[in-house]
């Protein structure tokens, strides 16, 4: 409004200087623009255009006022003629525009042309020519800068409407709202119409204010601002930001607003399926798997109860084994009718998941009732292809998020491969703790229960007692009879040895022909009499086949102070002695026979349970599907060789091996769906699938040392930068890395999958001899190629038995 100010002052200005122009003419018409030029910035000042009309009425009454009294006359019917083309204008109204030049024209020169110009010596026509001019140029500047404005905001508006899920609102320097549109204002609780034209503190009450202003006059100094607030459920990204002119300056901002709710709870499902991995993958037992899960999704869907539901068919009951309810009451324990109306006794009698957004209203379960639940999700739990239980959340007053049972699934698969670990680990702890030749207890679970005996000799002051035996000339046997038959002397020795055992006490076999017997609260008379009568249970009758055979003995008692493997060396001096006074002999460790006499170390057992539970793991995500049976064991052997061929260390070498046998543990994470999927995977579950690389590593971290996890995280990279999930390229991706990918690729081409053809030995050499220096590093496939000529390939066989090597 100040050009037009301006423009009126200079323009009457002009006027004035007309010798017949009165003075109070002047005055009048010029207070008259002056009143016009205030209404008009009044309206631009709050920008609302209903006001226009109401300015327009005042400064026709004032100008007719001012004419009754008589000033301004002539001169004022020119700031008349303005008025109806500034309400065209101001309405882009382009014809009522037109329209209004046409009446100012007539206004002015109708009267002149009538009185035939004598009555106007003022004016004239130059005056009147003069004021519609500017009326004209006025009214179409106006209307052009309106146009303008509003083809700005209208692209603004256009861009609002097109953030996805979200929000746009466009600010002046004053917080004043200028425009505001988007899919998601109304979960903010706002229609444009309630924000155009009114400032942040007129909207918002103080508090929200407090915190919105400064952010926005952050943004109007040029600073983005960023930060994240819930509504109605959903969670928004706002980024408060400058808008600029041509010129680079700055004289608006903007709030961009963004639903991030799928992201966040993707986030949030990702880091607690990782964090029951990790449980999983330590080997924990499954009640404290079940706990760990049942607070995961309770927390993940906000719920009100959950829990992880074991079936018992026979007594017709979903017990439950794993769960939260509020205020921390106990579950654990409890019971549903698997014939009722729980959503766990839907998915016992369908298999399927199920979703229940409202119980009926009686429910037979007395769980619901206590805690007054409404309705519910569950998903089943299926260990070897049998409906093991099932997973589910209950929620009391509210429903279930959407999506909520293919979450619960994801869990499911975890609660499954923890119980299949779990049973997988007693069935493995029962062969690694049991000799499978005679029956007997192992070398390693004889030192286990040796060191916790001597811990409890320790401690509550009992005697503890070692003894030693060795099957004289034992050798021979085999030599002779062949190896079949010396097991069968080997099983019928360790039955007559069983026979002697009396109370609490152990034998084990822990050599080729050394057996042990370990007997707590026994002094040393008694075990050197225990011993006897098992030297003369061996050679009273004879065995067939072989005849008669003797066996010696050596015997200690444990010292106070003593450790396990001292107690172990003197039992070994003993009878090392009883050999050299002619065998068939006991003797006792005295202190006569005091001395140092070295015996091989117990294996370290933390190490043998790290790769045991590494192993169980890995062979339960090679079970789920029968055409990557044995997949993992494949990869490790080849993967070994690769490494000796390129120089490797025997021992970095079997540190790959234990790296292989995990590299796809992060599977366990990735829906069946997609895994077993036989068509081509789509553009989305491709990117669901590339987690399992990150995801590995991540739960191998527990595990394996920091160099194996990066081999793990980086078996899909390819040389050439293409892979994932870091994209490394050339010699930026892990030694160990490379080979796993080559030895991944090479068990994918070679071995029968259900979504392509197996390729031959040479097919599959071609395709890495094409991928050299692309897909593969060139060193590795040529380490491949020198093992494929001498055809020092590992095979199956070799495959498994470097696998038992490994545990």
């Amino acid at each position: 409004m100040v050009p037009y100010g301006a423009v009126m002052v200079g323009v009457w200005g002009l006027i004035g200087l007309e010798p017949d122009v009165r003075a109070g003419e002047v005055a009048g018409a010029l207070g008259l623009q002056i009143l016009v030029a205030v209404a008009l910035a009044f309206i631009g000042r709050w920008g609302q255009r209903r006001w226009a009309g109401g300015a327009v009425i005042v400064a026709f009454l004032a100008s007719v006022a001012l004419l009754r009294a008589g000033v301004g006359s002539e001169a004022s019917y020119g700031s008349l003629v303005l008025l109806p083309v500034l309400w065209a204008a101001w309405r882009r109204r382009r014809s009522e525009l037109a329209g209004s030049l046409v009446g100012a024209a007539a206004v002015l020169f109708i009267p002149i042309v009538l009185a035939g110009g004598s009555q106007y010596p003022s004016t004239g026509w130059r005056s009147g020519g003069l004021i519609v001019i500017v009326a004209a140029v006025f009214g179409l500047t106006v209307l052009a800068l309106i146009d303008r404005q509003g083809r700005d905001l209208e692209q603004l508006r256009v861009l609002a409407g097109g953030v996805p899920d979200g929000c746009f609102v466009l600010f002046d320097p004053d917080l004043r709202y200028l425009m505001a549109g988007g899919p998601a204002l109304g979960d903010f609780g706002h229609a444009p119409a309630d924000l155009e034209g009114r400032t942040v503190h007129e909207v918002y009450p103080a508090e929200v204010t407090a915190r919105l202003a400064p952010r926005f006059r952050a943004a109007l100094a040029g600073e983005e601002q960023r930060w994240e607030v819930s509504s109605h459920g959903r969670e928004y990204d706002l980024r408060a930001v400058p808008v600029r002119d041509g010129s680079g300056r700055v004289f608006a901002g903007a709030v961009v607003t963004v639903d991030v709710t799928e992201r966040v709870h993707h986030d949030a499902e990702q880091q607690a399926l990782s964090r029951v991995a990790n449980v999983v993958a330590t080997g924990a037992e499954p009640a404290a798997v079940f706990g760990v899960v049942a607070r995961e999704v309770a927390e993940l869907l906000t719920a009100t109860l959950s829990g992880v539901v074991r079936f018992d068919e026979s007594a017709g009951v979903g017990r439950i084994v794993g769960g939260t309810a509020p205020s921390g009451a106990e579950i654990v324990g409890r019971e549903l009718d698997l014939d009722g109306t729980s959503a766990a006794a839907a998915v016992y009698r369908t298999g399927a998941p199920v979703r229940m957004d409202a119980y009926p209203p009686e429910p037979t379960d007395a769980v619901v009732v206590d805690f007054g639940l409404t309705g519910g999700v569950c998903a089943p739990i299926s260990v070897a292809g049998v409906l093991w239980g099932s997973i589910g959340v209950s929620f009391a007053a509210a429903t279930a998020p959407a999506g909520a049972e293919l979450r619960l699934a994801r869990f499911a698969d975890l609660v499954a491969v923890a119980v299949a670990n779990a049973e997988a680990w007693d069935a493995l702890s029962r062969q690694a703790a049991t000799d499978p030749v005679t029956g007997l207890a192992n070398h390693r679970a004889f030192y286990d229960r040796l060191r916790a005996e001597v811990r409890r000799a320790r401690m509550q002051g009992r005697s503890l007692s070692v003894a030693l035996f060795d099957l004289d000339h034992f050798k021979q046997i085999n030599d002779v009879h062949g190896h079949q038959t010396g097991d069968r002397i080997l099983a019928e020795v360790a039955t007559r040895l069983a026979e002697q055992v009396r109370g609490e006490g152990l034998v084990a076999r822990v050599g080729g022909e050394e057996f042990a017997w370990l007997m707590p609260d026994t002094g040393d008379s008694a075990a050197c009499a225990a011993a006897e009568r098992a030297r003369q249970a061996i050679g009273s009758r004879p065995f067939d086949t072989v005849g008669e055979l003797t066996i010696s003995a050596g015997v200690c008692t444990r010292a106070p102070g003593q450790m396990a493997e001292e107690l172990i060396r003197r039992a070994d001096r003993a009878l090392y002695l009883a050999k050299e006074r002619g065998r068939n002999a006991t003797v006792v460790h005295g202190a006569d026979d005091a001395g140092v006499f070295a015996t091989p170390a117990a294996p370290a057992v933390d190490r043998f349970q790290t790769l045991a539970s590494v192993r169980a793991l890995a062979r339960a995500i090679d079970s789920k599907d029968v055409c990557t049976h044995s997949h993992s064991e494949r990869v490790a052997a080849l993967a070994e060789h690769l490494a000796l061929e390129l120089g490797w260390t025997a021992k970095a070498a079997r540190a790959l091996h234990a790296a292989g046998l995990l590299h796809d543990v992060g599977k366990i994470g990735i829906s069946d769906a997609i895994l077993f999927k036989s068509d081509p995977l789509t553009p989305e579950e491709h990117e669901e699938l590339k987690r399992h690389a990150p995801l590995g590593g991540y739960i191998a971290a527990e595990v394996l040392e920091a160099e194996q996890v990066m081999w793990i995280r980086g078996h899909h990279e390819r040389w050439d930068g293409d892979g994932y999930p870091d994209r490394l390229a050339g010699e930026d991706i892990a030694d160990g890395a490379q080979l796993l990918a080559l030895a991944d690729a090479w068990d994918a081409m070679t071995e029968s999958r259900a979504y392509k053809p197996t390729s031959t030995r040479e097919e599959a050499l071609a395709e890495c001899a094409r991928e050299r220096g692309h897909q593969f590093s060139p060193a590795a496939v040529d380490a491949l190629v020198r093992l494929a000529e001498r055809d020092a390939l590992p095979r199956h066989e070799q495959a498994r038995e470097l696998s038992v090597l490994a545990r």
